[in-house]
C-alpha cells in the first residue's frame, strides 16, 4: 500500500532513538521504542495540509505526536 502526501516535500528521514536501559531496582532490562520521522518541505504555507495527510496515513490521533520545528539556515 502506498500513499502520496504532497509534492512540496523535499526530504524525509527516520531517526531510531530506541534504547535499552537496565532497571536499577530489579536488574531487568527495559526497552524504549522511539522513532522520529522528519519531513522537510519547501513551503511553510503547506504545513497544515502536509501535517494532516501525514496524520491520516499513519493513523495518528494524539496531537502531541506531531511536533513542528522550523529550520533556520
Amino acid at each position: 500500500m502506498g500513499s502520496t502526501i504532497d509534492n512540496g516535500i523535499t526530504g524525509i528521514r527516520v531517526v531510531d532513538s530506541s534504547a535499552t536501559k537496565k532497571n536499577e531496582f530489579n536488574g531487568s532490562i527495559d526497552f524504549k521504542l522511539l522513532y522520529r520521522i522528519e519531513l522537510w518541505f519547501d513551503n511553510t504555507v503547506k504545513r497544515q495540509v502536509i501535517e494532516e495527510e501525514f496524520k491520516k496515513i499513519l493513523a495518528i490521533e494524539d496531537p502531541r505526536a506531531i511536533y513542528y520545528k522550523e529550520h533556520n539556515v
